[in-house]
C-alpha cells in the first residue's frame, strides 16, 4: 500500500528529486516497477501531477480523485484507474498526461467504446413473490435496505406505476448525489426497472421475482455508462458497485425473513 497525503506540492512549491520525476512523467511502466514504484515520494508526485492535469478542465472530478484518495484502502484503486489510462510518448510528457486525462473523462478518445457497466447478483428469500415484490417496489423503503440511499422524494403520492418518477439521494464515495429515476418495464410480481433520468451516470436498476420452492429468487442487475470521474475511476466504481450489490440483497433478505 503506497502511503502519504498528496500536498500540492506540484502546483506552487513545486517538486524536487524523486516527486518531481513523478509528477513530470506520464505512466512509464518501466520506471514505476523497476525503482520507484514503493517510493512514497514518487507517488505523491506522479498522482499530484496527473490530478493537476485533470482540474484543468474538471475541477470537480479532481476534487472526488482527491477525496478517494484520503480513503487509505482505496489507493491502490486510484493508482490502478489513473495508470490505466496514462502512457509514454515522446516529447512532453506532461502535456500528453493532460491531454489522456481529459480525453477520457470528455469520452474524446475516438479509439475506445462507450462502456457499459454491468453488474447482477441474485438472492433466495425465503417469503412469497408478492410480499417481497410489494416491499421492494415502494420506494420509500429503499433506505431501510440499500446503505448508500438516505432519503427519497416521490413525484406522485401514491404507489408508483409505470412512468412515475422520483429521487434517491445517496451517499457515494463520501460524496452526495441526488439521482432522478422513471419506472419502466413494470409487470406486477415479475419485474420492474428504475432508469436514471439525470444525475451523473446514465444508469439503470432491473428486479426480476421468481417463484422458487420455498419462497422468492430476487435478481438485481444494475447498468450504467461511466463518464467524468466514474469513467477514470471504471475499476474502482465497478468494484464499490458490485460488492454494494450484493450486500444490499443480503440486507432486504434478512429484513424480509424477519417478519412474522
Amino acid at each position: 500500500m503506497v502511503g502519504g497525503s498528496l500536498s500540492g506540492g506540484g502546483g506552487d512549491e513545486g517538486f524536487t528529486g524523486r516527486a518531481a520525476i513523478g509528477y513530470d512523467h506520464g505512466y512509464d511502466a518501466e520506471v514505476f516497477y523497476l525503482g520507484l514504484a514503493f517510493d512514497p515520494n514518487y507517488i505523491e508526485g506522479w498522482v499530484e501531477g496527473c490530478l493537476e492535469g485533470i482540474g484543468e478542465d474538471h475541477p470537480d472530478e479532481e476534487q472526488l480523485f482527491r477525496d478517494v484518495w484520503e480513503d487509505e484502502s482505496q489507493r491502490d484503486m486510484v493508482l490502478e484507474s489513473l495508470k490505466a489510462d496514462l502512457e509514454v510518448r515522446v516529447g512532453d510528457l506532461r502535456v500528453f498526461k493532460k491531454k489522456a486525462c481529459r480525453d477520457k473523462l470528455t469520452g474524446s478518445d475516438s479509439g475506445r467504446n462507450t462502456t457499459i457497466m454491468r453488474v447482477e447478483e441474485s438472492i433466495e428469500i425465503d417469503k412469497p413473490v408478492e410480499e417481497d415484490f410489494d416491499y421492494l417496489f415502494e420506494v420509500d423503503n429503499f433506505p431501510q435496505w440499500s446503505a448508500p440511499a438516505i432519503d427519497v422524494r416521490k413525484d406522485a403520492a401514491e404507489t408508483l406505476k409505470e412512468g412515475d418518477t422520483f429521487t434517491v439521494v445517496v451517499t457515494f464515495l463520501g460524496r452526495r448525489f441526488e439521482l432522478p429515476y422513471e419506472v419502466t418495464d413494470f409487470d406486477p410480481l415479475r419485474h420492474y426497472t428504475h432508469k436514471s433520468v439525470g444525475g451523473p451516470i446514465p444508469n439503470q436498476w432491473s428486479y426480476t421475482f421468481e417463484e422458487v420452492s420455498g419462497g422468492t429468487r430476487l435478481r438485481r442487475v444494475a447498468q450504467g455508462e461511466p463518464g467524468g470521474f466514474f469513467r477514470i475511476a471504471e475499476p474502482l466504481f465497478e468494484r464499490v458497485l458490485k460488492r454494494q450489490v450484493r450486500a444490499d440483497l443480503e440486507t432486504v433478505k434478512d429484513l424480509l425473513e424477519a417478519r412474522s
